[in-house]
């Protein structure tokens, strides 16, 4: 699903803080208690879940609660919607009060900082050997290695992005150009993208047929990575992730050179100048774009004709757009680079520290991701638009039904497999590199860095976050 972007980190002492305040906390904690649903089956344990699902989320997570509590009759599963303002924080602030939800949904990527601070329990405890060997040998590569910190598994995937190519057919035909013969790189892919771009009497840009957009979607096609999980070291200014992000500032300045160009503004590359005007130029289109959910996606409009994006589209497209004829497709890889590459990030389900029914949680937990039955959850994937956990999911009967009514969701599987997915670094300081990797790439993309600025800075912000960190005697 699509998850926003993850907020600031919250620091130890913070929650060394709340804990010296465990009355009012534990009010607190009370009064989120006091929310949820009340209607209790009698003699079963009560097992609180709390999430961020919201709009097209909701419903099928409810309707996945109601299933597992009518499969058994030992516990009772009560889910409390949080907003994504105050998840974390209502998380630290309960487990600092001695009364945390029994397991939580999370997406922001700061699993590693709560396992390094004791916020939430290793769940690999709970697995019996068979389960263990299920989860390695079943689940998919990005979902087996994710969620881990020094060896233990924190967290395990509910609900994982991918990002592949989708493409409008119809466009393709209108510029002349064979939409079943797909580009077979990445720079092919750019440039088929000039001849999709349409532009208005005035010159200004009215569709773009490629814009790139996201460091991280594009570092694993050049293979880069941000993380080397064999010394453990970050791997942020390397050659690799220098092309991706050169790659990606240079078309959006061709782009803008042919936008100005048409404007009767032309501008020359050759000046700083003349190349932040250019990348402006294409900002401004992007900040005319209505927004992106529902029917209002630009893709659905036309406004782009190739972009790539994650799996949740899928669903989106099923309901907004029924009609629409469009594509999907892996990524090309980049010369020299990898295929079937992408990035992930990844929903996790965790138990925080204290949980007062964690054998209930973990009943819950193995039937919503089909880690006991996976043929259960098989059914449960699709209310949800989610990628499954385990590959005994997908080769279900009834999912494979469901596979066949939106085939384009298949590239989303293929690429699932692949052991080229570049996930957040498992660091205790996840949230700051995220953050901080968003800003570099926002300054090269406005000119105000060359890309080889923008990852220096990326190496001495994080750089410095470590010293700081080190002075704190937080973990790094």
């Amino acid at each position: 699903m699509a998850g926003d972007a993850p907020g600031r980190l919250a620091r130890r002492e913070a929650i060394a803080a709340a804990a010296g305040s465990v009355a009012a906390v534990g009010a607190l904690a009370a009064g989120i208690a006091s929310l949820a649903p009340r209607t209790r089956r009698a003699g079963r344990k009560t097992v609180r879940f709390w999430h961020l699902l919201s709009g097209l989320w909701l419903e099928p997570l409810n309707r996945a609660v109601a299933r597992f509590n009518e499969s058994q009759g030992r516990y009772e599963v009560d889910a409390l919607q949080l907003t994504t303002g105050e998840g974390d924080s209502k998380l630290l602030l309960s487990v600092a009060g001695g009364d945390p939800p029994d397991m939580m949904l999370v997406w922001s990527q700061i699993t590693s900082a709560w396992a390094a601070s004791n916020i939430i329990q290793p769940l690999d405890s709970f697995m019996t050997t068979g389960e263990m060997a299920r989860f390695r040998t079943n689940a998919y590569p990005v979902v087996a290695r994710s969620g881990w910190h020094h060896g233990q598994l924190y967290g395990i995937t509910m609900g994982f992005d991918l990002f592949v190519v989708y493409y409008r057919p119809d466009l393709f035909r209108k510029a002349g150009i064979d939409p079943d013969r797909f580009p077979a790189t990445l720079e092919e892919m750019d440039r088929l993208g000039d001849r999709i771009n349409e532009f208005g009497s005035g010159g200004d840009l009215t569709r773009a047929g490629f814009l790139p957009q996201t460091l991280q979607y594009f570092i694993p096609l050049f293979g880069g990575n941000l993380y080397d999980a064999a010394t453990g070291r970050l791997t942020l200014n390397t050659p690799e992730n220098v092309r991706a992000l050169t790659f990606m500032v240079e078309s959006r300045v061709r782009l803008g050179v042919e936008t100005l160009r048409r404007r009767g503004n032309p501008v020359s590359t050759s000046t700083v100048e003349g190349r932040r005007e250019a990348l402006e130029s294409v900002t401004k289109f992007q900040a005319g774009l209505p927004g992106d959910d529902g029917a209002s996606w630009p893709f659905i409009s036309g406004l782009y004709g190739m972009t790539i994006d994650g799996e949740w589209r899928v669903e989106q497209l099923r309901r907004y757009a029924p009609q629409l004829e469009y594509r999907t497709i892996p990524v090309p890889p980049a010369a020299g680079g990898k295929r079937l590459a992408s990035f992930s990030m990844v929903n996790y389900l965790v138990m925080p520290k204290g949980a007062r029914h964690p054998d209930g949680a973990w009943e819950f937990l193995k039937f919503w991701t089909g880690l006991d039955h996976p043929e259960v959850a098989a059914e449960m994937y699709p209310w949800q638009g989610w990628m499954p956990v385990l590959r005994a999911s997908e080769s279900a009967p009834v999912y494979q039904s469901w596979l066949n009514t939106v085939p384009q969701y298949r590239t989303f599987l293929e690429v699932a497999k692949s052991d080229n997915i570049m996930t957040t670094p498992p660091v205790p300081y996840q949230t700051f590199l995220m953050d901080r990797l968003s800003d570099i790439d926002q300054l090269a993309m406005r000119g105000t860095l060359t890309p080889e600025q923008a990852l220096r800075k990326l190496e001495d912000d994080v750089a410095h976050e470590l010293a700081r960190r080190k002075s704190l005697g937080l973990p790094e």
